[in-house]
């Protein structure tokens, strides 16, 4: 660069022309906040874990795919378990005699369909137990090859920067045999120079 800057003053070399400049239309700004786009990967993973394990299966359709149907009366057991929650024993069983009257359902019907939703929820228990206990082993061998990974990224950053300083004192070392020549060349420069024989 010295000997350039050198050729440049005693006008035996044309300086550069300058790169032209180039307007640029303004950048559209947006802010996206970095937790939010987070919290929506995190709710839509759970929702997407939920849905392949089964988690989100609602109890209308357990019992759909049982074939439990409402029966004729329209009482199911479902029904009334929401009908007495937060009454009292007595207080239910009155209820529930009311309610048995009513819809003329025998007891017998009410207590076979209880029966069969407590079965299929039971299945389907049995289902979500065994795929949630392969995934959680299946995640669990996963957390381990991400931390060995980790283990193995960190022991490579530890041994990368102990180069940092290594590389530094190289570079210090070539600019120092850079500076060296480029004075060697601008003196050459000087000597050779038209005017100054």
């Amino acid at each position: 660069m010295k000997l350039t800057l050198l050729l440049i003053k005693l006008g035996l070399l044309a300086p550069a022309a300058e790169a032209p400049t180039v307007d640029l239309p303004p950048l559209e700004k947006r802010v996206l906040k970095l937790a939010d786009m987070r919290r929506e990967a995190d709710a839509a993973r759970e929702r997407e874990e939920e849905a392949a394990l089964g988690l989100d299966v609602s109890l209308e359709k357990i019992y759909e795919e049982a074939g439990i149907a409402t029966p004729a009366h329209g009482l199911t057991g479902d029904a009334l378990v929401e009908n007495i929650r937060g009454k009292s024993d007595s207080d239910a069983r009155a209820d529930l005699l009311i309610v048995l009257t009513e819809k003329n359902a025998p007891r017998e019907e009410v207590l076979e369909d209880a029966r069969r939703r407590d079965e299929a929820l039971d299945r389907h228990e049995e289902r979500l137990v065994a795929r949630v206990t392969d995934w959680v082993e299946d995640a669990r061998a996963e957390v381990t090859r991400k931390r060995d990974h980790a283990r193995r990224l960190l022991a490579e950053a530890d041994g990368l920067e102990t180069r940092i300083p290594e590389v530094e004192t190289r570079l210090s070392a070539w600019r120092a045999r850079k500076e060296e020549r480029e004075s060697g060349l601008e003196r050459l420069g000087l000597l050779l120079a038209p005017d100054n024989k």
